[in-house]
């Protein structure tokens, strides 16, 4: 988007682009490490890295529940965080380039949107099925004893980590005079092109009103908050068996699971994701033991990137020939590529 606005010469979308992109590494800097270090609390907790072995942690961990809930909001690019505050810079720029010269932009453009729509909806979807697989529900597995919120040397990097997140997310122009410095650097821009420093940033981007937005959403949570406690305590519990669907004996292991949250999405792009699955021939009316198993393999890294590394390994093994530890020979190959080097510059006529 940058690049497209130097060459149209438009300010906003240098600004927009650059700046934009700029946010949202930024923004990744904090809610990364907020889930990250939010795992290591989890793992270290329960001793588990499989989620489908979890479950119930909220009660257990609710200090570690709640800033999970934020970073996962956050890289999910939910109002009113810092993950959407990045990514509307960037609908803002794709949304401008609508009014582009004859419309040229205009596939290039709608095909981004589409593709960053697509990777939030994703990105829900795929922290909607950690947060209920982690912290939802009743545990899967036989608990530790050790499932509790750990102390402040591990909370509070990660209370600051979440803290940067909203503050952010509610006052984004916090960061714009860095933003602006970072364009102007990077686009010395010529004179079909205002100088981007000079840009008003709130006329491109009104980041007001996401402080306003933001606070109100804020404030419709926490209406909602206080209505739900008030209303619970008016009301009598009372404890009693839930259906069964059709099980006599109901357990942990009948709620969903991670692959049962996932399974929209895992079926949607079946055709890319290609999963392993195998379910039991049974064919009683009543049977005894029924098994399930799906696995959804690594595309990327077992199907190209370690298939090409093992490739690269098995020629760098053919190298080793010429690796004899003697420095003569070193000196040799030195003095051939020399060689070679004059040789191919004579013949080409000086080019290089």
């Amino acid at each position: 988007m940058a690049l497209l606005g130097r060459f149209y010469g438009r300010a906003d979308l240098i600004l927009l682009g650059l700046g934009g992109a700029l946010v949202h590494v930024w923004n990744h800097s904090l809610f990364k490490p907020l889930l990250f270090f939010n795992s290591g609390a989890v793992i270290h907790a329960t001793g588990k890295r499989d989620m489908e072995g979890m479950g119930g942690l909220a009660k257990k961990m609710p200090q570690i529940a709640v800033l999970f809930f934020i970073g996962a909001a956050a890289v999910s690019a939910l109002p009113p965080l810092n993950g959407f505050a990045g990514e509307w810079l960037l609908y803002l720029g794709l949304f401008r380039t609508l009014n582009s010269p004859s419309g040229s932009l205009l596939p290039l453009s709608g095909a981004a949107s589409a593709l960053l729509a697509m990777t939030g909806a994703l990105a829900v979807a795929v922290f909607v099925k950690a947060y209920g697989t982690v912290f939802l529900g009743s545990p899967r597995g036989i608990p530790t004893g050790h499932e509790k919120d750990p102390g402040a040397a591990m909370t509070v990097p990660m209370a600051i980590l979440a803290a940067a997140c909203i503050v952010l997310g509610l006052f984004p122009r916090i960061v714009m005079p860095a933003v602006l410095g970072a364009v102007s650097a990077w686009a010395p821009l010529d004179s079909r092109v205002q100088v981007a420093s000079s840009l008003d940033v709130a006329a491109i981007a009104p980041q007001n009103w996401l402080t306003i937005m933001g606070f109100f959403i804020l404030l419709i949570a926490l209406v909602i908050f206080l209505a739900v406690k008030i209303c619970g305590r008016k009301q009598k519990v009372t404890a009693g068996p839930t259906w069964d669907c059709g099980y006599a004996k109901p357990s942990a292991r009948m709620q969903y699971t991670g692959t049962s949250l996932g399974q929209t999405a895992v079926d949607l792009f079946s055709f890319a994701l290609k999963p392993k699955r195998r379910l039991s021939d049974e064919r009683h009316v009543f049977p005894e033991k029924e098994e399930f198993d799906e696995t959804v393999p690594d595309r990327v890294l077992d199907g190209m990137i370690m298939p090409l590394f093992d490739k690269i390994n098995v020629l760098m093994k053919r190298m080793y020939v010429f690796q004899q530890g003697q420095t003569h020979l070193y000196i040799l190959y030195i003095f051939v590529i020399v060689v070679v080097l004059f040789l191919f510059t004579w013949l080409t006529g000086g080019a290089l």
